[in-house]
């Protein structure tokens, strides 16, 4: 519902939204930006998985790789 300043005038209210990548909710509770953060980072490592898995691809450069994508999109929530 709508929080009304005056008689023509309000502001919207809403039950979550994203911030700098961190999803806030009414409710100040962190598990629904957390549970975001993990679904995104399990998406990026499934596009990532044939990349992550080469052999040929040595471990240092998959470390690497892993932790510039994967491990920053889960801590930072950044794309």
């Amino acid at each position: 519902a709508n929080i009304m300043l005056n008689s023509y005038k309000y502001f919207g209210f809403c039950t979550k939204v994203k911030y700098l990548g961190t999803v806030f909710t009414h409710s100040l509770n962190d598990s629904v930006d957390i549970q975001a953060r993990i679904q995104k980072a399990n998406g990026t490592f499934g596009a990532m998985a044939e990349v992550l898995k080469d052999k040929k691809l040595s471990y240092k450069i998959g470390l690497r790789t892993y932790e510039a994508t994967v491990l920053n999109i889960t801590i930072w929530m950044r794309k």
